[in-house]
């Protein structure tokens, strides 16, 4: 999976590379980082550690098929499923409802959450969520991908150190006894709980989908697209980043608040206060501003992020039914994307006022929705990079054909599993 630098590639050149994949890192460090991994170590400490490798290994060739595709062939992935026939478009389409309309206010609520607990604002969560989006929207109107993308390397970069300086304070406090990395008890309860973790981490599957639509879009501004070694290095950064973090996040909440009878708070301030708490308790008191801020400008840039990448899906997708949209321009600087970023928004804080009724419960309706629809997003990227379009160069070996096919028929057992558990039994 990793890709060896040629030793004349300077610093500077890879950070001129990477771009994506920083933004996948970004979105991902937000509800199954911030949320879910680190409930999972308060709640059942170390026992769930094989299932976030787990569901990071599982859900890697799916991901990366995004960048492996967009770099084969210069197009997104939302082209390859158009070309897939009816039934693959259609697929899509039902997972763009729920992504679009859901997974941004689920984020944008997390960061809500933060500004309330640690900035004391004293607003509804549906008023500061809606003021959260909206902002973020008007930032992408104004900015588009070229501020998104050096904004985001800053903030991943401060985040993950500070991160991992928690991390270090804390190790002394976590039990390491092997028989403490032994899986819990598989019972509904627990069941419910690890479809809830895979469904973010470390990242839905649709992240695939926006991953290439980044790299084209990075592709037409610099007018060249990335090599394979260049493309792969990228996102292995961003996903191996996000991959670290979720076991990080899984230590603070195991070394902190595993055993001591707390049990994450129902309310979204009373939740950010909680994860602020799991900082100043391991780092100092001096701590506060620091690590509050450093949270909410990530949370916040994966609001970017994520908005960003669906307002693409939709442009795509409203391009390819009605072309007679091109007047308004089909690329990320148009007016045709700054309409469907207003919509969003609007449609989103919709979403939010008949949908809420708790924090966790509406984050745990986002994760388990995402977590069923994975498989069958990873079998439209499967069959994608399987395609007579993909050069005989860039198509995956044999290894990671195995690797996917083994992941899809891994995450269906889950999601089937889940339902029926949850409908049947």
């Amino acid at each position: 999976m990793g890709v060896i630098l040629p030793e004349s590639r300077s610093f500077s050149d890879i950070v001129k590379i990477i771009g994506p994949g920083i933004l996948y890192a970004a979105a991902a460090v937000g509800i199954s980082h911030l949320v879910q991994a680190t409930r999972a170590g308060a709640v059942y400490g170390l026992s769930l550690t094989a299932v976030i490798i787990f569901a990071c290994m599982v859900k890697y060739p799916g991901i990366r098929f995004g960048t492996d595709y967009a770099v084969a062939t210069g197009n997104n992935l939302i082209i390859s499923y158009i070309k897939q026939g009816r039934l693959a478009l259609a697929v899509f389409l039902l997972n763009v409802v729920f992504t679009v309309l859901f997974v941004p206010v689920a984020i944008a609520l997390v960061t809500a959450g933060l500004l309330k607990g640690i900035a004391g604002i004293e607003l509804s969560d549906l008023v500061l969520t809606a003021i959260v989006l909206f902002s973020a929207g008007i930032i992408l109107i104004r900015g588009q991908y070229r501020f998104l993308e050096r904004m985001t390397k800053l903030l991943v970069a401060v985040f993950t150190v500070l991160i991992f300086i928690a991390v270090i304070v804390v190790t002394g406090k976590v039990d390491w006894a092997p028989g403490n990395f032994l899986p819990p008890p598989i019972n509904p309860p627990t069941l419910f709980f690890i479809v809830i973790i895979t469904g973010f981490m470390p990242s839905p599957m649709t992240a695939g989908t926006i991953i290439s639509l980044w790299i084209t879009a990075k592709a037409r501004q610099t007018g060249v697209l990335p090599t394979h070694a260049e493309a792969r290095l990228d996102f292995n950064i961003g996903y191996f980043t996000s991959f670290i973090l979720a076991l990080s996040f899984m230590l603070l909440g195991a070394g902190i608040m595993y055993g001591t009878g707390v049990e994450f708070a129902a309310s979204s301030g009373g939740f950010a206060r909680q994860i602020i708490a799991i900082f100043t308790q391991t780092i100092g008191g001096w701590s506060f501003w620091l690590i509050g801020g450093a949270s909410i400008a990530v949370m916040y840039s994966s609001v970017l992020t994520v908005l960003d990448g669906n307002v693409r899906f939709v442009q795509i997708l409203l391009g390819h039914f009605f072309p007679n949209l091109e007047s308004y321009g089909v690329d990320g600087k148009s007016k045709l994307y700054n309409i469907i970023v207003v919509c969003i928004c609007i449609g989103a804080a919709v979403v939010l006022s008949f949908f809420m009724q708790s924090f966790r419960a509406f984050i745990d309706l986002v994760s388990v929705v995402v977590a069923i629809t994975a498989p069958l997003m990873a079998i439209l990227n499967h069959r994608a990079m399987r395609s007579d379009e993909i050069p005989d160069a860039s198509r995956p070996t044999r290894l990671m054909v195995t690797w996917s096919l083994l992941g899809i028929t891994i995450m269906s057992v889950v999601s089937l599993c889940y339902l029926y558990f949850r409908f049947a039994a």
